[in-house]
C-alpha cells in the first residue's frame, strides 16, 4: 500500500469515525457536498461520511456497499457460477 493510499485510508477511517456518532449530521454533510461538490482534499472525508450511513453488515472490505461495489458483485457472480458448475456435475 503506497503512503497516499495509507494515509486516505486513514482519513476515510477517521472521518467515518465522526459521521457514525452523528448520522443526522452524516445526512447534512453529504447533502451539502452534493448541492457544492466535493471540497478539494475532501474525498476521504466523502467516503467516510458514505461508510458511516452504510449498515455495518452492508460493507464491504473494498470501502463500499457489498449491493453496489463492482468488486463484490463479481465475485458473488464467480460463486454462484461454480455453484450453478457444480449443481450441474451432480445431477
Amino acid at each position: 500500500m503506497s503512503s497516499a493510499t495509507a494515509i486516505r485510508a486513514e482519513a476515510v477511517a477517521a472521518w467515518t469515525l465522526v459521521y457514525e456518532a452523528d448520522t443526522a449530521k452524516a445526512l447534512g454533510r453529504i447533502q451539502h457536498m452534493l448541492k457544492h461538490g466535493i471540497p478539494e482534499g475532501h474525498h476521504g472525508e466523502w467516503l467516510g461520511v458514505c461508510l458511516a450511513l452504510t449498515p455495518v453488515a452492508d460493507r464491504c472490505e473494498h470501502w463500499g456497499d457489498r449491493k453496489t461495489c463492482i468488486q463484490c458483485l463479481h465475485q458473488q457472480i464467480e460463486v454462484e457460477d461454480a455453484e450453478r458448475r457444480g449443481a450441474r456435475r451432480s445431477r
